[in-house]
């Protein structure tokens, strides 16, 4: 529980401070930060774990398999949902959005921020639950 609000605090003062423009020009680096200790995480020390619990290893790599094309499919419905056209077809949008939507889009970003910190929690006390030092490593992965 401390880890999920460590990640917790540590996550909303992030937004914080990249929201009033500061270290934006780090973001790129720190997200590859990021992608790259959750992959290592997972890779070396979850799966290992997941094997020494005496599972079938087609299901292990059928599981494996399975999320990583599923994330990978919803990053293309993302770029598909949002795609534009910057090759002179006439398209043109303003960007600009009234107080409403923001509104809206302030729900949805709560929303989603909630259900992906409870998903958080979850995956935090299972490899808690499983192994203590993996739970570390989980949560301080969860938390880079």
């Amino acid at each position: 529980m401390l880890a999920t609000t460590i990640a917790g605090v540590i996550s909303i003062t992030a937004a914080a401070v990249f929201s009033f423009g500061l270290l934006s020009k780090m973001v790129e680096r720190m997200v590859s930060l990021s992608v790259g200790i959750l992959l290592s995480t997972s890779l070396l020390h979850a799966l290992p774990e997941a094997f020494e619990s005496h599972t079938d290893p087609r299901v292990l790599f059928a599981t494996l398999l399975g999320g990583l094309l599923a994330f990978f499919l919803l990053e293309k419905l993302a770029i598909l949902r949002h795609s534009h056209h910057y090759e002179g077809d006439g398209h043109h949008h303003d960007h600009g959005h009234d107080a409403d939507e923001a509104g809206k889009a302030g729900w949805m970003i709560l929303v989603g921020d909630g259900l992906h910190n409870f998903t958080d929690g979850i995956l935090i006390a299972a490899a808690f639950l499983a192994n203590p030092n993996l739970g570390i490593i989980t949560g301080l992965a969860i938390i880079a």
